[in-house]
């Protein structure tokens, strides 16, 4: 993550893929297609078919299998309220929080990265209710998608 950098080597495709705007196979075609000619490394096209394609697959099967009341478990029994600098960024007294919230505030955007390692292990190692963290995702971010 560099602090400069909102989309550092991430695409911006997901909004137009979660609502429904894009599909995943227009976007395999089309980084199949650029590989065909050249344009793209073999391993930069299978990591990135393996993003649109895997990993939507594998959250739309989770979701599948482990049943409609999924979203409302909490198996780590975490209950506290989500902070308020969550919705105020300015308030967030670290660093990386501060940057990831306000760079939510003016884009409603944030790559997996900066979801995953600062959002969601914040998340966790302070124990925020996984119900009140997935409502504000669903509030804040322009490609949040309930599968």
């Amino acid at each position: 993550m560099v602090v400069e950098e909102q989309t550092l080597w991430h695409s911006l495709l997901s909004p137009y893929l979660n609502l429904g705007l894009l599909h995943p196979q227009e976007v395999i075609d089309a980084a199949l297609g650029a590989y065909s000619e050249g344009q793209l490394p073999l391993n930069s096209v299978e990591g990135f078919i393996r993003q649109i394609l895997g990993w939507r697959e594998y959250m739309y099967g989770l979701y599948h299998y482990l049943g409609a009341d999924y979203c409302q478990q909490n198996f780590l029994q975490h209950h506290q309220p989500l902070p308020a600098f969550f919705w105020q960024s300015d308030r967030a007294t670290m660093s990386c929080l501060r940057h990831v919230l306000k760079q939510i505030e003016c884009t409603g955007y944030a790559h997996h990265i900066q979801r995953l390692m600062i959002l969601a292990n914040f998340a966790l190692i302070t124990g925020l209710a996984p119900q009140e963290v997935e409502n504000w995702f669903h509030s804040v971010f322009i490609d949040a998608y309930d599968w």
